[in-house]
Parts: structure tokens; C-alpha cells; sequence
């Protein structure tokens, strides 16, 4: 974790952690396409993943030690919060309300952008899901001390996982029909799965914008729920 780039080292050191997300964000779809391939059409998995996502997956290994790391980063941080959200002495007060001047910037800005892509069509979801993530990790760390968030946290998770399922099946449909244009379709049964993947893709969008939808009302009642107690 030593060479990701941290807050206040500048652009070069973001444009570093673009690249890798990048990255990751291929390797994922590529991961997670032949996840679905397999599901699919498990007798002919082998042979379809060869056409569709050629090339092998490289090893990318991740460290217990460098996850349990983070994962105490972020408990600590929400530790902190609370603890400066509750107390009865002036110093934590003050914490308090430059935390929530914060927070009501970030999320005023990113419930606005979320807002305005609800419920989303094929053109948004991608968009849309990305800024109910942002939505999402912007509020997280407020869960302890605003127990009213908690709805919109399970609503937006419930959002970001329809939206990733109908992007994903959308992602690899695009890719069975490239296939199946190109050569003659590269052998049988690649344009008929595409077609099956094509209607799972329109199911899963239906529940997104279902989803999308649950989440409209909450999310335009997001700062209502920022305002915390008064200070004791």
C-alpha cells in the first residue's frame, strides 16, 4: 500500500491511480464475463471464453495483511467520527459541525448528480451506478452517528448491485455479438447465446430502474438526515 498515491500528492499521483483502476476495472470484466459465460452454457464455457476474452487472466494476488490494514484504516476512521459527534465537551462540538460543513458539501453535490440520472436507461446505468458508489462511500462513514442513513445505505447498495449485474450481462452481450459478426460467428451457438444474454441484460435493467426508483425519495431527503443532534 506503500506506493498508492494518498490525499494532497497531486495529480500525477492521481492520474497513477486512475491507470490502475483502469486496470482493474478490465481484468474485473473479463473476470467476471467468463463467470457469467460459465453459468450460461457450462458444457461450451472453455471454448467461449477463448473467443470472447482472449487471453489468460493474470495472477493478481492481494495480501491478507495489506486488506486487514485498510480494513482497521477505515474502522478507525469511523471511530473517530463518532467519537467527535458525541461527546459532551466543546473541542469534539466543534469537530462535529466541520465534519457535517463537509459532509453536506460532498453529498449535496453527489445526491445532485445521482438524482439526476434516476431511474437510469442503457445510455445512464453506467453513470448512475458510479454515483450512487460515491453517494454511498461519501455517507458511509456517518452510519454511526446517523442511524437514519442506514435506509439509504441499504437502498443504495441494493441500487449499485442491480445496476452492476445489468452492466456486467450488458458488457458481455456486446462482446458475444462482436464475436458472433466477426468469421461467421467463430462457431456455433455464440449469436443464440447472445440472444439469451440480451433479454437477461433487459431483465436486470428492469430491476435497476426499480431499484433506481426506491432510491429517488431518499436520496432527495439526504441532507435532512445529516442534521445531527444538537451538541450537549
Amino acid at each position: 500500500l506503500g506506493d498508492l498515491p494518498l490525499a494532497g500528492d497531486g495529480e500525477p499521483r492521481r492520474e497513477q491511480a486512475r491507470a490502475r483502476r483502469r486496470r482493474l476495472s478490465l481484468l474485473r470484466t473479463a473476470e467476471v464475463g467468463r463467470s457469467l459465460l460459465a453459468e450460461r452454457a457450462p458444457r461450451d464455457a472453455v471454448r467461449l471464453a477463448a473467443l470472447v476474452f482472449p487471453g489468460a487472466l493474470p495472477p493478481v494476488r492481494v495480501s491478507a495483511a495489506d486488506v486487514a490494514k485498510v480494513a482497521r484504516a477505515v474502522d478507525d476512521w469511523r471511530r473517530r467520527v463518532a467519537a467527535s459527534c458525541e461527546g459532551a465537551f466543546a473541542p469534539r462540538a466543534e469537530a462535529e459541525a466541520g465534519l457535517r460543513r463537509g459532509a453536506r458539501r460532498r453529498l449535496r453535490r453527489r445526491r445532485g448528480a445521482l438524482a439526476a440520472l434516476l431511474p437510469p436507461g442503457w445510455k445512464s446505468l453506467h453513470r448512475a451506478r458510479l454515483a450512487a458508489k460515491r453517494v454511498r462511500y461519501a455517507l458511509e462513514l456517518f452510519e454511526r452517528v446517523e442511524p437514519r442513513a442506514r435506509l439509504l445505505l441499504r437502498l443504495l447498495r441494493s441500487f449499485q448491485d442491480a445496476a452492476g449485474t445489468a452492466h456486467d450481462l450488458a458488457e458481455l452481450s456486446a462482446r458475444l455479438h462482436a464475436v458472433a459478426g466477426a468469421n461467421g460467428g467463430n462457431g456455433p451457438g455464440v449469436a443464440s447465446l447472445a440472444r439469451r444474454v440480451d433479454a437477461d441484460a433487459a431483465l436486470a435493467l428492469s430491476k435497476a430502474r426499480r431499484a433506481g426508483t426506491a432510491l429517488a425519495g431518499p436520496a432527495r431527503r439526504l441532507r435532512a438526515a445529516l442534521r445531527g443532534p444538537e451538541t450537549r
